[in-house]
């Protein structure tokens, strides 16, 4: 979307999302050192829309800082750090499904293994795909050596779930964003 959220102070639709009228991305869902996940921190603001959202980031994704969000009264949702706008989500249709074919389970493995991405660097500490983080996603996509797609399996920890073992969007928008940067 190339709209601008407005400045207007407490433009909230009072029927969507009431309590909450801020969120905090923590240092612990980080992409790059200082910066919020992309995919986590659009999963999160996403959740202040009813249905499909298209999210895009605006600037880095502070951490450990309250963002206020913004209803705005096209629809969408703004989250800005003071003055700057950081997050944008507006209502969007539901995307079709994939209608090719998929890497086999064992290749996606392999692909897995292929990963070339460093333990160390900017992302060595991704919370999705940084070697170096036991307690994030370890999502590791390689390119597939069958097709033109990269692919890795992943089996979510169950602490990305809620109460009925469903697991929470917010770790679906992040388990998509580095594999689409790899991609």
């Amino acid at each position: 979307a190339n709209a601008e959220c407005t400045l207007r102070p407490g433009a909230r639709d009072p029927l969507r999302s009431p309590s909450v009228s801020t969120v905090t991305i923590p240092s612990r869902f980080n992409g790059p050192p200082s910066s919020g996940n992309g995919g986590y921190s659009c999963g999160v603001v996403a959740a202040a829309l009813a249905g499909p959202a298209a999210v895009s980031l605006r600037r880095p994704v502070p951490l450990d800082q309250a963002l206020e969000l913004r209803h705005e009264d096209d629809g969408k949702v703004c989250a800005f750090a003071g003055d700057d706008l950081v997050v944008e989500a507006v209502p969007a249709s539901p995307l079709l499904a994939w209608d090719g074919a998929l890497p086999a389970i064992e290749e996606a493995r392999a692909a897995h293994d292929r990963y070339a991405a460093p333990p160390g660097g900017e992302f060595g500490h991704c919370f999705v795909c940084g070697r170096s983080r036991p307690d994030g996603l370890r999502l590791f996509t390689g390119p597939s050596a069958e097709t033109e797609l990269v692919a890795s399996p992943w089996t979510p920890p169950v602490w990305t779930g809620d109460e009925d073992g469903v697991v929470l969007p917010e770790y679906v928008w992040a388990a998509l964003d580095c594999p689409a940067f790899f991609a």
